[in-house]
């Protein structure tokens, strides 16, 4: 999913952030012209979005032109579109490489919401390293890099949540018990053995309890759940 899991990080941020798209009020009041907008998913993704649907009737209403693309169509046009919108590209853990070659060569050929260096900043967990030094209150987390061995101390007695530090969705997310350690030592091992960062974390509890909730902030400012 584009959003990264609550329940696991204790902090709500996007792993490819979504442009807010606002209504055109000089468009709406002057007649102007309808702006192109490129809602940018992939192959895999497409019919998965529960939102895309209500937002692409809104939008429309609004009078943008919107075409649903793939990110690796060759074909698209993107000097086309007015703006490109990362709305669910959600392959890209599988294509890294490739999916960061492409915002690299799109961002020159039509705007992006939202912006590279913010793309490339989420699409990666070590973020969290970042956020915690910031004095931002997440859940903790132990990175385990490829070329290392996690160490019994590092994998949280109570049960923990190992997964990749690029992902999306439950893509490669596993949940170990009290006496899985060696599980959880093997899951980190598949992991280092495609090149991944392993994080691990403690289980929340409060997620089997009341699921999870994400919340959305502009600016500091809650807006909705």
């Amino acid at each position: 999913d584009g959003i990264r899991d609550s329940s696991v990080t204790g902090v709500q941020t996007c792993a490819l952030p979504i442009s807010i798209v606002r209504r055109p009020e000089s468009m709406a009041s002057r007649g102007a012209p309808s702006r192109r907008l490129a809602w940018v998913t992939a192959a895999a993704a497409r019919g998965t979005d529960p939102d895309e649907p209500l937002v692409l009737a809104v939008l429309s209403r609004w009078g943008v032109e919107v075409d649903v693309v793939d990110w690796h169509d060759g074909a698209v046009q993107w000097e086309r579109y007015d703006r490109a919108v990362l709305r669910s590209p959600w392959d890209y853990q599988t294509r890294t490489d490739e999916f960061l070659d492409w915002l690299e060569q799109v961002q020159h050929r039509v705007e992006l919401r939202n912006p590279v260096p913010a793309v490339r900043w989420s699409l990666d967990k070590h973020y969290l390293a970042e956020l915690t030094d910031a004095g931002v209150p997440v859940v903790d987390t132990a990175f385990v890099e490829p070329g290392t061995v996690p160490s019994h101390d590092r994998l949280p007695g109570s049960g923990c949540v190992v997964k990749p530090s690029v992902g999306a969705g439950a893509s490669d997310v596993a949940v170990f018990g009290p006496g899985d350690l060696a599980l959880a030592s093997g899951h980190i091992a598949r992991l280092h053995a495609r090149g991944l960062t392993a994080l691990v974390q403690p289980v929340l509890r409060s997620v089997a309890a009341v699921g999870e909730w994400p919340m959305v902030f502009f600016d500091g400012q809650f807006s909705h759940a």
